[in-house]
């Protein structure tokens, strides 16, 4: 269903990849204590979106039909070896209702 549809498939070899791509990196910088706004992760969307911050972005300069939505991670010093502890926050600007940009 993708075929011939830009950025859906790579049927013309135009995805560029990172020089470095390094499945088992980790981020250097760690923090000692979560940081305001920053929670225990959520397992489903549901959760996420009531969790949904969409205040943080709105200074940015962009149209009001605009739809972006994140997740920033912040890794514990505390953790181990698989990754340890870490807080997620998520962030978005009219993420709030669901969208679909291929129909």
């Amino acid at each position: 269903w993708a075929q011939g549809l830009p950025g859906m498939d790579d049927s013309e070899c135009r995805k560029k990849f990172p020089p470095l791509f390094d499945r088992e990196f980790r981020c250097p910088i760690v923090f000692d204590e979560k940081g305001q706004g920053f929670g225990d992760p959520v397992a489903s969307v549901g959760e996420a979106m009531k969790r949904m911050d969409e205040t943080e972005l709105k200074d940015l300069d962009l149209p009001p039909t605009a739809r972006f939505a994140a997740i920033v991670v912040r890794r514990s010093s505390s953790g181990g070896d698989d990754g340890g502890n870490y807080w997620v926050r998520y962030i978005g600007l009219n993420a709030s209702s669901p969208y679909e940009p291929w129909s």
